[in-house]
C-alpha cells in the first residue's frame, strides 16, 4: 500500500469508523496500519481493514456512511470520481454501484469533509 493509500485509510477509519491513535507496524506485507477501534465501552487495538481493497471490509463500512447522514454526499462524490452522467440511465447508476472500492473511500472522506463544512458553515451564518 502506497503511503497516500494509507493515509486514506487512516481518514476513512476516523472520519468513517470512528477509530483513533494510528501507527504503523512491519509486517510480511510491508507496513501495516494499526489502531483502536471502540467496542461496547472499551477500545481495542488491531490492523485497520484496507478498505480500499477489501470489499467486504468497505461494504459493511458503507452502513455506517448512511448512518452518518452521508449518503447524498457519498452518492455525489462518487459520481464526480466515477464521471457518472444521469441517475435515470442504468448504465450510469452502474459505474456508481461498482466504483472501484479505493474510490468508495475517497468518496466517503470527501462527503464527511464537505457535510461537515456545510455544517460548519450554517453554524456561523445562523
Amino acid at each position: 500500500m502506497l503511503d497516500v493509500e494509507r493515509d486514506l485509510m487512516a481518514q476513512f477509519a476516523t472520519k468513517i469508523m470512528g477509530w483513533r491513535n494510528f501507527r504503523y507496524e512491519d509486517s510480511d506485507e510491508g507496513l501495516r496500519l494499526i489502531g483502536e477501534y471502540k467496542k461496547g465501552n472499551e477500545w481495542h487495538e488491531a490492523p485497520v481493514p484496507d478498505y480500499g481493497s477489501e470489499p467486504m471490509a468497505l461494504w459493511a463500512a458503507e452502513a455506517y456512511i448512511k448512518n452518518a447522514g452521508l449518503v447524498f454526499d457519498y452518492i455525489a462524490e462518487l459520481r464526480k470520481l466515477t464521471n457518472c452522467g444521469d441517475l435515470d440511465d442504468a448504465e450510469e447508476i452502474f459505474k456508481v454501484v461498482n466504483a472501484q472500492p479505493i474510490l468508495k473511500v475517497r468518496a466517503a472522506v470527501r462527503a464527511y469533509d464537505s457535510h461537515n463544512s456545510e455544517n460548519a458553515h450554517s453554524e456561523v451564518v445562523n
